[in-house]
């Protein structure tokens, strides 16, 4: 008997990205789309969404096409990882500063590998803070400390 679908995890993976978009897409209605000669607020975050639909419309299809693995058991401890950094980004940011909200970013996404080693994770979270700080707060001048009041600033 021939399976429905052969390749379950690009079906997932590309209906997740799928919804996912549209639901910026709607998220976003509220925004000015603005004008080819004065984008909005709204166009980039569409733009972004509806190329987030078309790669999943295409990885679906190609996972209904092709053969696959099935899906097995859920990754409960890399996806509470990867939320818990997002989060602590979002906590971070505004009270520690975007240089440690960066590393913390980088050292708990870090930690949902099985390949984890600290002294790389340390070395990358170091090079992302000073890089990040380097283009959104000197270059693009963004309003962000880079060590926040919690550290003493």
């Amino acid at each position: 008997m021939k399976k429905l679908v052969s390749n379950p995890k690009d079906v997932l993976s590309g209906l997740i990205m799928v919804i996912t978009g549209i639901a910026f897409l709607v998220v976003g209605r509220g925004y000015e789309f603005g004008q080819a000669s004065r984008i909005g607020p709204g166009f980039f975050p569409a733009l972004l969404a509806s190329l987030l639909v078309l790669v999943g419309l295409a990885v679906g299809v190609k996972g209904l096409r092709s053969e696959g693995e099935s899906i097995r058991a859920f990754a409960t401890k890399p996806t509470l990882l990867i939320v818990a950094a997002t989060l602590a980004f979002g906590f971070l940011v505004r009270t520690a500063g975007l240089a440690v909200a960066s590393a913390a970013v980088v050292l708990i996404a870090a930690l949902a590998s099985p390949s984890f080693r600290w002294t790389q994770g340390i070395l990358l979270a170091i090079g992302l803070a000073a890089l990040c700080s380097i283009v959104f707060v000197f270059a693009l001048g963004l309003p962000i400390p880079v060590v926040g009041p919690l550290l003493g600033r």
